[in-house]
C-alpha cells in the first residue's frame, strides 16, 4: 500500500501553486562485509488553471550486504485532480510499486475517485475520497516462512477490480508542531470482499527553520486472507528529516 495521503499536500486556497518535499539517508558498516543501506523519498504538488491539480511522488530503497542486493525495490504515484477547489471534485490515480519487503514482486493500480473536501481551513483540513480501481500483483515466496511454503513455489499473479477509499485530517497543533493521519481501507470484489487491505499512517512534525521539518512516523498494514502465506501484520516506524519547498 502506498500511503498518499502523507504526501505533502496542496493548499487549496492559498496563491502558492507549488509545494513539495525531499529526504534520503544512507548508511554504511562493516560487518562480515560491508552493509549498505540508500533511502531517498520525494513529491511534488502543483496547482494551475486555479481548478486542476496534481501531485507525483516517488521512493526509492536499496540494501546491498556485501556483492548481495538484498533490496532494491520502490514506487512511482500520480494524481490528478479536476476542479480542486470545489467540495466534491474527481481524482484519477496511478501507481507502480516493485520489489517491496515482504514478497511483492510488482503491483499497477490506477483508478478514479471521488475526493471530498470536509474541512479546509489555514490550521486543519479532513478529507475523504473513494472509488474504484483496477490491479494487476504478483508474490514471491521470499517473505515466507521455509515450512509454510508450497512443493512448487512459483510467483503468483493476480488482477482483480477494488474498492478503495480513505480519511484524513492534518493540524497545525502549534506553529512549529503537526499532526497528520489517515486511514486506508482497500478491498476485492472477486470472490466477495477478500483480500482486504486496512492501512494507517500517523505523523508527527516539528519545524525546524523555513524549509527543514523533522517526522515521527508509525505506518501500519493488516491484510485479511494475504496472496502468499505472510503475516498479515505490518508496521513501520521511521524518523526523518525532509526539506520542503
Amino acid at each position: 500500500m502506498i500511503y498518499s495521503e502523507s504526501f505533502t499536500p496542496l493548499p487549496f486556497d492559498s496563491t502558492k501553486c507549488v509545494i513539495g518535499s525531499v529526504s534520503g539517508s544512507i548508511q554504511s558498516q562493516k560487518q562480515k562485509y560491508i552493509f549498505f543501506q540508500f533511502s531517498e523519498r520525494a513529491d511534488l504538488s502543483m496547482r494551475f488553471k486555479h481548478h486542476y491539480a496534481f501531485t507525483v511522488a516517488n521512493s526509492f530503497d536499496i540494501i546491498r550486504d556485501g556483492n548481495k542486493t538484498v533490496l532494491s525495490g520502490g514506487y512511482l504515484f500520480g494524481r490528478f485532480y479536476r476542479h480542486i477547489a470545489q467540495p466534491v471534485s474527481v481524482m484519477y490515480f496511478g501507481q507502480y510499486q516493485w520489489f517491496a519487503i515482504r514478497g511483492l514482486d510488482q503491483r499497477i493500480s490506477g483508478g478514479p475517485n471521488l475526493f471530498f473536501r470536509l474541512i479546509s481551513q489555514k490550521k486543519q483540513t479532513l478529507h475523504a475520497g473513494a472509488g474504484l480501481m483496477a490491479e494487476y500483483e504478483k508474490w514471491n515466496y521470499n517473505a515466507v516462512a521455509v515450512e509454510k511454503r508450497p512443493v512448487v513455489s512459483n510467483p503468483v499473479e493476480i488482477i482483480s477490480p477494488r474498492w478503495n477509499s480513505f480519511v484524513s485530517y492534518d493540524i497545525d497543533v502549534t506553529d512549529v508542531f503537526s499532526i497528520d493521519a489517515a486511514l486506508y481501507y482497500q478491498t476485492g470484489f472477486i470472490p466477495g470482499f477478500e483480500r482486504t487491505r486496512i492501512g494507517t499512517h500517523t505523523r508527527f512534525g516539528w519545524k525546524i527553520g523555513k524549509h527543514l521539518r523533522l517526522f515521527s512516523e508509525l505506518y501500519t498494514l493488516y491484510e485479511y486472507k494475504t496472496v502468499v502465506p505472510i503475516d498479515p501484520l505490518w508496521y513501520r516506524i521511521n524518523t526523518n528529516l525532509s526539506y520542503y519547498f
